[in-house]
């Protein structure tokens, strides 16, 4: 899912999207991860940019230099906090040094919708300025506030309440609905994708990927003793082209990588305060959005440790069940409920838009090419999540609520 449907992934100039998930580092809770400046950057050159062209010019942003950490994560677009002389704190997020794969690290679009989210039920950070001069810092470049938080990665959210948890599920899923109801026309954002055959695009867009790299994954995966067998794939792709063209799209602006993980909550309340990495935004189905954050709920032992459910098959107490945080999303878009039949198509969908993800940094890895120290071992999930899709398409899918988790895994 790329910005416009196109193949560049944006976080590492990859071939595809790839899932190396980067948290966005606007967070006080993310502290242990801003370390001394290792890519340079000019900080004159920024704040005489800021004095000149940012709200509150050099009131704002003049006085004393600034003092300027770089953030651990965030590798694919080297990010910045700084402070100014009055203590206020600000993100700068920059694109790479040297040469950019048309259409990667487009930091022009994340401005822009969440530009277009400010002042909306959506939370956004504040978006301070961007910059398309690369004589500036070397490269384009925006400015936001910094959100003060916590970013938590893993779904099962350890050490806080039941009420606490039930409370953060319920207002991820608020924002989200918040999201999608939004009329893309009036905020601006009319053009910031193709409208309608969402699902038909990312078909064509993840078959291609796939297949390209086919025969090097299903070399590697035999000899890595990981299960792959192309023609399960290909029943996944014959459903889901059989039914793309009966899908009635309500075209919307999704995230693409909604979850918990890309939020910012209250540092102490149950509430979500920034939506942060609108890297893969885009226009679409709102329940591709809605299929990518549930996939824990459907998929355990494939969460790499981060399991929702326990070895009995429990959910954390206060995490809504599977139906319970459908129909309340189907509530907050103002629905009686969320068709069956296009839900139970974007699931399978999205698995197998997982499973080409999961593909081409699986062969990237053995290529030689990994972006990370564990790519390699995304391929032992593809053949799981394709069988995952499959079962969603036969309609035999059945929740993992209650199943111990070595019954529930052996279902995989």
């Amino acid at each position: 899912l790329a910005q416009t449907d196109a193949e560049p992934c944006v976080k590492h100039s990859c071939p595809s999207v790839c899932p190396a998930s980067i948290v966005d580092p606007m967070s006080e809770s993310e502290g242990s991860n801003v370390i001394e400046v290792r890519q340079p950057i000019n900080a004159d050159s920024l704040q005489a940019f800021l004095e000149k062209h940012a709200p509150g010019g050099a009131q704002r942003f003049g006085g004393g230099r600034f003092t300027i950490k770089q953030f651990g994560n965030g590798a694919s677009n080297p990010t910045y906090l700084f402070t100014t002389s009055s203590g206020e704190k600000f993100v700068c997020r920059k694109q790479p040094p040297g040469d950019l794969l048309p259409g990667a690290h487009q930091l022009d679009r994340e401005f822009r919708v969440q530009k277009a989210l400010q002042g909306t039920d959506v939370p956004v950070a504040e978006m301070v300025a961007y910059c398309d001069d690369d004589s500036v810092l070397g490269q384009k470049f925006y400015v936001m506030g910094f959100v003060p938080g916590r970013i938590i990665e893993n779904d099962s959210l350890p050490g806080v309440s039941a009420e606490h948890r039930a409370a953060v599920y319920n207002d991820m899923n608020r924002v989200l609905a918040a999201l999608h109801s939004k009329d893309y026309k009036q905020i601006g954002l009319g053009n910031f994708g193709k409208v309608g055959g969402f699902a038909a695009r990312q078909i064509k867009t993840w078959t291609r990927n796939y297949q390209a790299q086919d025969q090097v994954v299903q070399k590697a995966a035999k000899q890595s003793g990981y299960i792959w067998d192309p023609s399960r794939m290909q029943l996944l792709h014959g459903y889901l082209e059989s039914k793309q063209d009966s899908i009635v799209e309500p075209t919307a602006v999704i995230h693409g990588d909604f979850r918990l993980g890309n939020l910012i909550l209250h540092p102490t309340e149950p509430r979500v305060v920034a939506v942060i990495d609108w890297e893969l935004s885009t226009l679409g189905h709102p329940l591709a959005d809605l299929a990518w954050l549930m996939n824990p709920w459907s998929a355990p032992g494939l969460q790499d440790g981060k399991d929702l459910f326990d070895d009995e098959g429990r959910l954390p107490p206060g995490v809504p069940n599977e139906e319970g945080f459908v129909q309340l999303y189907a509530s907050n878009r103002g629905w009686s409920q969320v068709d069956a039949d296009e839900w139970t198509y974007f699931r399978a969908l999205h698995c197998y838009r997982l499973v080409g993800i999961i593909h081409g940094v699986y062969a990237r890895s053995v290529m030689g090419m990994s972006i990370g120290t564990n790519a390699e071992r995304y391929g032992a999930t593809m053949g799981d999540y394709v069988e995952l899709g499959l079962r969603f398409a036969a309609g035999q899918y059945t929740s993992p609520a209650g199943v111990p988790k070595l019954k529930a895994e052996s279902r995989l």
